[in-house]
C-alpha cells in the first residue's frame, strides 16, 4: 500500500496526476489487497481534489489471467464506496471538505469492457442491497 503521487506527468499524458499504489507480491494478490488498494486510491483522489479518477489494477500485467476467484468488481467497489462513505462522514462532521469526486472509471481494457460492465453492475446491486 505504498503510494507514489506524480503531480507533473510527462508531456502527452492527459491526467493532472498519477497515483501508483503498491499491491505487494503479485503471487499473494487476493481480494483484500484489491479492496485496500482501491480504498487508498479513492482517499488519495479525494484528498487531491480530483473530480474524476480512473483505477487500473494491472492484475493481468502481473500474470493473473484467471481472476474469477478474486471477485474483483465486488471488492474494488466495496473498497471505493467504503472510502467515499468515510470521506462524506468526515465532511458532514466538519472535519474535511466535501469530496469533489463525481466520476470514477475502472480500466479493464476494450476486450473485457462489456463483461466487466455487467459484473460491476451486479456487484453494485449486491453492495447496495438491490439484487
Amino acid at each position: 500500500m505504498e503510494t507514489l503521487l506524480v503531480t507533473t506527468p510527462p508531456p502527452g499524458l492527459a491526467p493532472r496526476a498519477i497515483l501508483v499504489v503498491g499491491m505487494g507480491d503479485p503471487a499473494a494478490l487476493d481480494g483484500d489487497v484489491l479492496r485496500r488498494a482501491t480504498r487508498v486510491a479513492m482517499r488519495e483522489a479525494i484528498r487531491f481534489g480530483a473530480a474524476t479518477m480512473a483505477f487500473a489494477p494491472s492484475v493481468l500485467d502481473a500474470g493473473h489471467s484467471d481472476t474469477a476467484g478474486l471477485d474483483m468488481q465486488h471488492v474494488m467497489l466495496d473498497g471505493m464506496l467504503g472510502a467515499l462513505r468515510a470521506e462524506h462522514l468526515l465532511a458532514a462532521a466538519g472535519l474535511a471538505r466535501t469530496p469533489a469526486l463525481r466520476h470514477c472509471t475502472f480500466d479493464v481494457g476494450a476486450p473485457r469492457a462489456q463483461a466487466a460492465g455487467s459484473a460491476f453492475a451486479a456487484a453494485f446491486a449486491r453492495l447496495s442491497g438491490t439484487s
